[in-house]
């Protein structure tokens, strides 16, 4: 080994023969091959030339006056460390002219300290090493029992000025931090993590400047910034910057200057140790802050933060997560902070914007302020605003480059990546049983967990309330990094829809069994972009499954128009393919929205198109229960029993397992029927007759217990919803408000929007006639938006009568 010899031969004039003895060789080849190892591990990713040149090139390190040099650096006291490493410097320089001099200095003083920290424990050298820290000591003791070379009594500051002209937004965060960093509260070190751009270091810096605000209390006598950032985002490009700090030693040296102990420098690790915990120990309080830590691989640094002397705390901004301290994981700025953000950075810049730009440019920003203020740079200097939203949209440039190119190069080509992946296609939060299917992961449960703790950690996935998500700059480029791996991207795809395909088809079948429509509520929009995605790929096996799911989502959210375009790309699909059942779904669904918003002629004719499909016995039901609906909406009340008689005729032809849900079904309508004439008795033993059936305390136990009901739930809520317009025509109030007010909570969490507008327009008007004025009121005026928003006329037309005999708020509060 170059170095070994090397060193061999300098120490010979101090320790003469016994650097001769074989077993002392060995022992110091291995001490100076970790040192290297050592060496090698620190600087490689951040100067590989140096590290090459100085390990490698021997002609260099073979002259003397290198030797001479390396020897005072290694083995004489530290006071002679300034003019040794300046020869260092200036006979390697000769060799190397055109590398800077700092990243020489940076590298000789890495080398030098790793050598010392391994030959120091060699017995044959100890006497040396101790001669030196006995020097050093003296030193020490006789700096630390005089004053401090430092100008003025008291600790200075090192900290950036703010390069932001206003702080926006963050006011939750901020409030937490300023919180924590209070002497009574037990965090001694906060980290603030997320993705590049995000706005970490702004936060950090604010926090700092209020946290030592002379006129305001101050928490903190100095603060103690330190950046190991590397790169910068510029609108000219990606610039690089010489960090602050790639180890311990490198911190120690800025706490020394700043505490007015410059002299640490020329200390050994051991003394420094000393010295820091004795700054930092008080009786002055010291911020110390670490900015862009994820580019430091040092553990020692960890373990110093883990144990901070007090009353000394630390803020640490890092892109990956820390397990040391209290986290704060930062994600977008909000709609509003974003604007607020934009049209600031756009005053700075004289930019001038319109509304729908700025909305655009929040939008495509995903709140990330970076993403903001390099957009607003590049504008600035000529670049047209569509431009430059184009490119924030394509995952692709110097943004995405900055802010995620080195974290996911990190995941390697393991399952993080593919988690990664799969979690882009999703447009809305995901809990992890489906990511981990829509990965492949599904069955390797601890493998998918540590793939996600991976995520989490390199701040690539958030995580809240067990659903995980990404910033849309993150999916943005996680898109555009799938697209350029077609293998990557089809294995990804093929596994998303396997894991969705068995969802949908859960909601398929009879539209009388059950479906959880709590679970459609979260799982919906994952099924509309699969449903999207199929019709563009042409993954027709796909496409009937996912767009009957889809119809039940819509209709659960109130979203009917959306419902009936997607009724009628199904309708059209089976006609195209054959497929009578993907036909009758769609007919029936258009139908029903036809007949809830009173558009009669169109409800009849959905049916038309049915008539012919209605083969099978419940298809027949559903086609004859669907014209007894429509007509009794018609006010054709004979005729929709009529309808509702032949159905029962049908039911002997129905599997026994489904004849008593659809018996059930028919005793509804005919209920509604009964209902729409007055006639109470009769309303009241139909619908008693449709509860054993739809019955909901027997459906609630059910879902308390995990079971599966065999029935829809929304049935269930709709005929308790019923029931309770018979008692209130029979009087009893407080029975019907009971019912109500029981249906509507239910079905907040697990039913309709529609029957929630239903049941809202009932209750108000039940709270009036109990003289519940002020929240009759709230129920109709939320019934009416409810019923605005799906199109519901007959709901509405009753929720501007009870608004309209209500009057304003004040006066339905007399």
């Amino acid at each position: 080994m170059v170095l070994a010899d090397l060193l061999i031969k300098t120490l010979e004039p101090v320790v003469n023969k016994q650097i001769r003895k074989a077993d002392f060789n060995r022992r110091f080849d291995k001490a100076v091959g970790r040192a290297v190892d050592r060496f090698r591990a620190q600087m490689s990713t951040m100067d590989p030339t140096i590290v090459s040149f100085l390990l490698q090139d021997a002609p260099v390190l073979d002259l003397p006056a290198v030797r001479d040099a390396l020897r005072e650096l290694v083995l004489q006291p530290a006071r002679a460390r300034d003019q040794a490493q300046e020869d260092f410097l200036a006979v390697v320089s000769r060799f190397a002219p055109t590398v800077p001099r700092d990243r020489l200095n940076k590298s000789i003083t890495v080398l030098v300290r790793c050598l010392r920290d391994e030959l120091q424990h060699l017995p044959e050298l100890q006497p040396l090493f101790s001669l030196m820290y006995q020097q050093q000591q003296t030193e020490l003791l006789a700096a630390m029992t005089s004053p401090a070379p430092s100008t003025g009594t008291s600790p200075s500051s090192r900290l950036p000025h703010r390069h932001y002209e206003r702080f926006v937004g963050r006011s939750t965060e901020l409030a937490t931090i300023m919180d924590k960093m209070r002497p009574g509260d037990r965090t001694w070190v906060l980290v603030i993590d997320g993705i590049g751009g995000v706005g970490k270091t702004s936060l950090a810096l604010e926090a700092a400047y209020r946290l030592t605000d002379q006129t305001a209390s101050p928490l903190f006598d100095s603060v103690v910034w330190v950046s190991a950032k590397r790169d910068t985002l510029t609108a000219h490009g990606i610039l690089s910057r010489a960090s602050d700090f790639e180890t311990l030693r490198d911190v120690f040296e800025v706490i020394g200057a700043v505490c007015g102990r410059p002299d640490i420098s020329h200390m050994p690790e051991v003394q420094q140790r000393i010295l820091v915990r004795d700054l930092l120990s008080g009786p002055r309080r010291v911020l110390l802050v670490l900015d862009n830590m994820e580019t430091v691989d040092d553990e020692q640094l960890t373990s110093f933060l883990r144990e901070l002397p007090q009353p000394a705390k630390a803020i640490v901004t890092s892109r990956h997560r820390i397990d040391v301290a209290f986290s704060i994981r930062l994600e977008g700025l909000s709609s509003s902070e974003s604007a607020e953000l934009i049209q600031t950075e756009a005053a700075t810049r004289r930019v001038k914007l319109s509304d729908a730009e700025v909305t655009g440019l929040a939008r495509r920003s995903g709140g990330v302020p970076l993403a903001i203020v390099w957009s607003l740079g590049l504008i600035s200097i000529g670049h047209s605003t569509e431009s430059v939203l184009r490119q924030l949209g394509s995952g692709t440039g110097d943004i995405a480059e900055f802010c995620f190119a080195r974290s996911v190069e990190a995941l390697g080509n393991g399952d993080a990546r593919r988690l990664l992946a799969a979690a882009s296609l999703f447009e809305t939060p995901v809990d992890r049983n489906l990511l981990g299917r829509a990965a492949g992961l599904g069955e390797d449960l601890l493998g998918r967990d540590d793939a996600l703790q991976m995520l989490i950690q390199l701040s690539l996935i958030n995580h809240k309330a067990g659903l995980f998500d990404l910033l849309p700059l993150t999916r943005t480029y996680a898109r555009e990094f799938l697209a350029k791996r077609p293998e990557l991207r089809r294995t990804v795809e093929d596994n998303w829809f396997k894991a969705l395909l068995p969802i949908a088809a859960g909601y398929g079948g009879p539209d009388l069994v059950w479906r959880d429509r709590a679970q459609l509520r979260i799982v919906g929009p994952h099924l509309e972009t699969a449903y999207v995605m199929a019709r563009e790929q042409g993954r027709t096996d796909a496409v009937a499954d996912l767009a009957i799911a889809l119809i039940a989502y819509f209709d659960t959210v109130g979203r009917w128009d959306d419902l009936l375009l997607v009724a009628s790309e199904l309708e059209d699909y089976g006609r195209a393919v054959s497929d009578a059942e993907a036909v009758a779904d769609a007919v029936w669904h258009q139908n029903w929205v036809h007949g809830q918003r009173g558009e009669l002629d169109l409800a009849w004719a959905s049916l038309d198109r049915a008539r012919g499909l209605a083969i099978s016995p419940m298809n027949r039901i559903n086609y004859l229960v669907g014209c007894s609906q429509t007509s009794r909406r018609a006010g054709r009340l004979d005729e929709a029993r009529q309808y509702t008689d032949t159905a029962m005729a049908e039911l002997p032809s129905i599997d026994n397992a489904m004849a008593g849900v659809f018996r059930g079904n028919i005793a509804f309508e005919l209920g509604k029927i009964a209902r729409d004439r007055g006639d109470w008795e009769e309303a009241d033993r139909w619908f008693s007759e449709a509860s054993k059936v739809f019955d909901v305390e027997r459906a609630e136990n059910a879902i308390a217990d995990g079971e599966r009901l065999t029935y829809d739930l929304e049935r269930a809520l709709g005929l308790l919803g019923n029931r309770a317009v018979v008692e209130h025509r029979r009087g009893n109030l407080a029975a019907a408000a009971d019912m109500l007010e029981r249906s509507l909570r239910l079905t907040r969490a697990r039913g309709s929007l529609s029957n929630a507008a239903t049941l809202l327009v009932r209750l108000a008007s039940v709270r009036i006639d109990q003289g519940r004025l002020q929240e009759a009121y709230a129920s109709a005026t939320e019934a009416q938006s409810l019923a605005t928003l799906m199109g519901m006329r007959e709901e509405l037309d009753l929720c501007r009568q009870l608004v309209g005999l209500l009057g304003e708020p004040d006066q339905a509060g007399r």
